[in-house]
């Protein structure tokens, strides 16, 4: 399956795509075509998304208007980072992940 197709089907286009998101992208491709995704590689490709979004967050604003202005990409990295470590999570422990559904859950209420 072509990359541009993987993207079409989510109504994606490349330009839409975060930096990181892309180099995750591309070696998850990469490794389905070549036939040797594992859960280790999967585990792998979030951690290091996840980390990206965190060294993102950690940057300071050079001033005081630039932080004013930067809580929607701060709310944008937030959110993402929250979907990493669920995914992490599942991932990584069953029981773990089991507890924040029911966590997720028990926001939702």
């Amino acid at each position: 399956m072509a990359f541009n197709e993987i993207l079409k089907q989510y109504g994606l286009t490349y330009e839409q795509l975060e930096p990181d998101e892309r180099d995750t992208f591309h070696s998850m491709l990469k490794a389905v075509e070549g036939s040797t995704l594992t859960v280790g590689k999967i585990k792998d490709a979030i951690a290091s998304a996840r980390y990206s979004v965190e060294q993102e967050l950690t940057k300071t604003p050079s001033n005081f208007f630039m932080w004013l202005l930067g809580w929607k990409r701060d709310f944008s990295l937030k959110a993402r980072l929250q979907n990493y470590m669920f995914l992490e999570s599942m991932l990584t422990a069953p029981d773990r992940a089991k507890r924040a559904l029911e966590e997720a859950l028990e926001k939702a209420k």
